[in-house]
């Protein structure tokens, strides 16, 4: 699945569980997630919405509000387990 850049972004940002935060960030136009100090983890989409996390068995789903609006990243194993939900924060990524 191809997904258009400007949609890409719409996922970018800075989500918080437990206060940890973690990236979701945009390079050369591909989605990737990242824990504070440690490497980055390729997104690769399979549905609107729905990422699968390079070389793990992770998958993720980006939740939205009523008005359309990114509001948080569930992350589960393949099996559809719930593991964990990112609240996205008003923060930006910095540089």
């Amino acid at each position: 699945i191809v997904v258009d850049e400007s949609l890409l972004k719409t996922y970018a940002g800075v989500y918080e569980e437990d206060g940890v935060e973690r990236l979701v960030g945009l390079e050369n136009g591909k989605l990737y997630y990242q824990r504070i100090g440690a490497n980055k983890m390729s997104m690769k989409p399979y549905a609107r919405d729905k990422f699968f996390f390079e070389n793990t068995a992770v998958i993720g789903e980006f939740k939205r509000d009523a008005r359309n609006n990114i509001i948080a990243l569930e992350l589960s194993n393949k099996r559809g387990i719930s593991r964990s939900i990112l609240r996205r924060t008003d923060k930006t990524i910095g540089p």
